[in-house]
């Protein structure tokens, strides 16, 4: 056998064979299309124009959501051009969206410790400067508003937010940047139309629904996803119940009572439906349960939480697996949250702490309970603007 390494290799394909037999394949140089053309006498610049066939506008879409000290659930977005990207709640408690401004003060610390919007950085920015004041708490949220293209996952579209230059106290501690509303356009401020409003009229979705599905796995970060113009049936078990939305502001519901279940016995009952039931709102922004003061102590007694900080009650971390069922009757059907959804492990600095997830509702004028992130997990929402109903469907996990 004559060693391949010295064979002659020559400037044509080689394939080589049993004793070096060489075998020469011809190659041979094709007529590019520009000269194909030329031949048929066709009109070369005029089929150069017609270009790429585009794709079909993309519709319906959805956002990574994250989630910070299991607490919070928030996505990424972008805004102007060149774009300034933002960690942002999608809140169904506002109907504004707001970022942090650039021109917010030195002094005002929690706008300090947030990304913002510098609209002398964005060649798409379009000035509006309508004053923009919100009360929080006991804090005014003040600024302008601003309009700049916003990129929401692949969806784009020109939208009217406010430029906060007072951030409230309030968001101090929270990962967000900002809020993209998604409630009623009724509880606008300034009357700016909502995002989601935004993102119909321009078709940019097939149905006027959005919803859920948030995973509390505290073995990622990531925190599941929010899906703009349907539901997307593989985060989902069977089919949906669905209530009709009592008040359009925020998302408001009618909650027939809430049962705490210890053994098989019924330890204690809220809100039943023989006496009215209860208004709901559902609260993307949170992961909390929040109901009336004296409902709310009832069941931290019966699952043994102690009064924390920062209106929080405190668990055993040990004793989250022997806590009592709760359930959430609505639409006549049982709700069941086990103690590891309705209870909060965050890890901060390697000190692990549980957290109840049931906090007192200090103002019970409009609505009694609001359901977070603790709900969401367990059951999947759909939020139908066009129907006006609120759907959950158990949660895949």
């Amino acid at each position: 056998m004559i060693p391949l390494k010295s064979c002659m290799f020559g400037l044509f394909l080689l394939v080589a064979a049993s004793e070096c037999q060489i075998i020469s394949i011809p190659l041979e140089r094709m007529k590019s299309p520009r000269q194909l053309m030329a031949e048929l006498d066709t009109d070369i610049e005029k089929a150069m124009k017609l270009g790429k066939p585009k794709p079909p506008p993309r519709t319906n879409d959805s956002v990574a959501l994250f989630k910070y000290l299991d607490s919070e659930f928030y996505g990424v977005i972008s805004v102007g051009h060149p774009a300034q990207k933002f960690n942002v709640l999608f809140d169904t408690t506002w109907s504004n969206t707001w970022l942090p401004s650039s021109k917010c003060s030195y002094f005002n610390i929690p706008c300090q410790l947030r990304h913002k919007y510098n609209s002398k950085k964005s060649t798409t920015y379009i000035k509006n400067g309508t004053a923009f004041n919100v009360k929080l708490d006991k804090e005014n949220m003040t600024g302008f508003l601003s309009t700049d293209v916003f990129h929401v996952a692949h969806l784009n579209l020109n939208q009217t937010f406010a430029e906060i230059v007072s951030v409230p106290w309030i968001y101090t501690f929270t990962k967000a940047d900002g809020v993209i509303g998604l409630a009623y356009s009724t509880y606008a401020v300034d009357g700016v139309t909502p995002l989601f409003y935004n993102l119909i009229k321009k078709k940019l979705v097939v149905q006027p629904v959005f919803s859920f599905y948030m995973n509390r796995d505290i073995t990622t970060p990531r925190g599941g996803n929010l899906f703009l113009g349907g539901s997307d049936s593989k985060h989902y078990q069977g089919n949906f119940t669905y209530l009709p939305v009592t008040r359009k502001a925020y998302w408001q519901f009618h909650m027939d009572g809430v049962e705490v279940i210890v053994g098989a016995r019924k330890a204690a009952a809220f809100c039943p439906k023989e006496k009215g039931g209860c208004e709901t709102i559902l609260d993307t922004a949170t992961s909390t349960i929040s109901g009336p003061i004296e409902d709310i102590k009832v069941i931290n007694e019966l699952i043994d939480a102690s009064s924390s900080y920062f209106g929080r009650y405190k668990v055993p971390c040990n004793t989250v697996h022997k806590l009592p069922e709760i359930n959430f009757i609505l639409g006549e059907k049982n709700f069941t949250l086990k103690g590891r959804e309705y209870v909060q492990q965050m890890t901060f600095l390697g000190l692990t702490t549980c957290f109840s997830a049931f906090v007192i509702n200090p103002d019970v004028s409009d609505f009694m309970w609001s359901l977070g992130a603790s709900f969401v997990a367990s059951y999947y929402t759909e939020l139908d603007l066009g129907q006006n109903r609120i759907g959950f469907a158990v949660a895949n996990e």
